[in-house]
């Protein structure tokens, strides 16, 4: 058994298999966000984002932040605000389209949340 841990210790250090999966954010629906490459995954293929879509995400896993408002959004993303949401419904939809899920839920009169993958 000793030898048997030794050995993995060993790959995991050679492959650095850990900082690999510690930079790895599950979230529902399995996809899997790479706070390394700054990518969404499926089934370890690379969705591909538009720019807009992959700031959304990383505006939510890199401040680790599960909800966030309608203006802190649109100043991020579009570095303006404007009083309507429609710019950000719109990129809600379409990444919506693209994933054939909802990974963010609208909160009424508040903002969006991202759905993350429940700890076992």
């Amino acid at each position: 058994m000793e030898q048997i841990a030794e050995t993995l210790d060993k790959l995991i250090d050679k492959y650095d298999l850990k900082k690999k999966y510690d930079n790895r954010v599950k979230l529902k629906y399995g996809f899997v966000w790479d706070k390394t490459t700054n990518q969404l995954l499926k089934n370890n293929e690379i969705i591909k984002l538009s720019k807009y879509e992959r700031n959304l995400f990383e505006l939510f896993l890199l401040t680790n932040c599960v909800s966030k408002t309608y203006d802190e959004i649109e100043y991020n993303l579009f570095n303006n605000y404007e009083d309507n949401t429609k710019r950000l419904r719109n990129l809600i939809t379409r990444l919506k389209l693209k994933l054939n899920c909802d990974l963010f839920e609208a909160v009424y009169s508040f903002g969006y949340t991202l759905k993350y993958e429940e700890e076992e």
